[in-house]
């Protein structure tokens, strides 16, 4: 967000859309530990949502990858009205393609193993983790980056 690349792409094509853009660090924690079955996940969406509805959006760009996750509750909120682009959809199409070009050997039958470092380690991050890659073998791993 502070970057403004999101917006200085879009002006690029087209210098009449009007943007606006917010930060929502709260999303991040709420996801990753696992606190959206709570009641005030909803309240928190909305509260940080707000500057969207009043200002009736036609479409709204989910810039980080944690959003997906909480994309219907997004979507509950602002209406199916508005149009969600998912930037984590995008970047995992273009890996995708680059990884099928660059690295076929990766795409066999066999069971990957893979290991994901991270710098704070959830039961909820490895249940999360668990789902997202069914066919392979994770191993995740804590890392002090001090």
């Amino acid at each position: 967000i502070e970057s403004k690349t999101y917006e200085s792409n879009i002006r690029r094509i087209d210098k009449s859309i009007k943007t606006i853009a917010k930060a929502c660090p709260i999303f991040v924690p709420l996801i990753e530990q696992g606190l959206l079955k709570k009641n005030y996940s909803k309240l928190i969406i909305e509260d940080n949502l707000a500057v969207f509805k009043r200002n009736a959006i036609d479409a709204l760009i989910l810039g980080c990858t944690h959003y997906p996750l909480i994309k219907q509750d997004i979507q509950d909120y602002l209406g199916p009205n508005v149009i969600l682009i998912d930037s984590a959809q995008e970047i995992s199409k273009s890996l995708f393609k680059y990884l099928k070009t660059n690295h076929p050997k990766e795409f066999t039958k066999y069971k990957k193993k893979r290991r994901i470092y991270v710098t704070d380690k959830s039961s909820y991050f490895e249940r999360a983790s668990k789902k997202i890659f069914k066919n392979i073998e994770v191993e995740i791993k804590l890392v002090d980056i001090k």
